[in-house]
């Protein structure tokens, strides 16, 4: 019975040894699911190399290390990491674990926006102060005046709240009017594109405001 053991040990462990399942760690043999199930197919007797291979594979909360289990558990059970795309659309319901580069892209996103939703709809033109503002130009377009005397730093935006901009419905943005400069020209802006939302920051009297942030539909 031995010398079979040993014998089918040996052919056995040769065979999977060479397989991309088996890895050896600390002069220990480990192999995966798939290899260690080829030891007990139907009327196999598996080898004492086999049965250590088996218990050599899983983890010991006796003798294993913390860092080994809490590696093993990890790669077992953590969720998938999420892509860049998943974290800018945040339309997946499904559980993700974050890597610290999207975590520190989230923050970056978030520190970056310094100014509070201003509340309720505007549908008139305005002047702005250092807020976002939810606009409706679904009944006609309007003016909009960014922040008077602003200084390095200041931000405003808007956003199509309604969906209602459109070629002939759209805010009418006056850097000229207001004083200041957009990207370094004395223009106006007109915003024609649905779904919008746009955040401007003030750079200085040479740049003017400038856009930091922006999408539509």
């Amino acid at each position: 019975m031995k010398g079979t053991e040993t014998e089918k040990g040996t052919e056995k462990g040769t065979e999977k040894g060479t397989e991309k399942g088996t890895e050896t760690k600390n002069n220990i043999i480990m192999s995966n699911r798939t290899v260690l199930k080829t030891f007990f197919e139907t009327n196999d007797v598996p080898t004492e190399s086999e049965f250590a291979d088996l218990i050599d594979s899983n983890l010991n909360l006796a003798e294993d290390t913390t860092d080994e289990i809490s590696e093993g558990l990890t790669n077992k059970f953590a969720p998938t990491t999420a892509t860049e795309a998943e974290a800018e659309t945040g339309n997946t319901q499904n559980l993700r674990s974050f890597s610290p580069i999207l975590i520190k892209k989230a923050v970056e996103a978030l520190e970056s926006i310094r100014v509070r939703i201003n509340a309720g709809l505007v549908t008139s033109g305005f002047t702005c102060g250092n807020r976002i503002y939810l606009i409706n130009t679904s009944g006609a377009g309007f003016d909009v005046v960014p922040p008077a005397s602003p200084t390095a730093g200041d931000q405003f935006g808007l956003i199509d709240a309604t969906g209602g901009t459109s070629s002939t419905n759209y805010p009418y943005i006056r850097f000229s009017s207001a004083g200041v400069k957009f990207h370094g020209q004395s223009l106006n802006l007109k915003v024609q594109k649905t779904n919008f939302s746009v955040l401007f920051e003030y750079v200085d009297a040479a740049t003017g405001w400038v856009v930091i942030r922006g999408s539509y539909s």
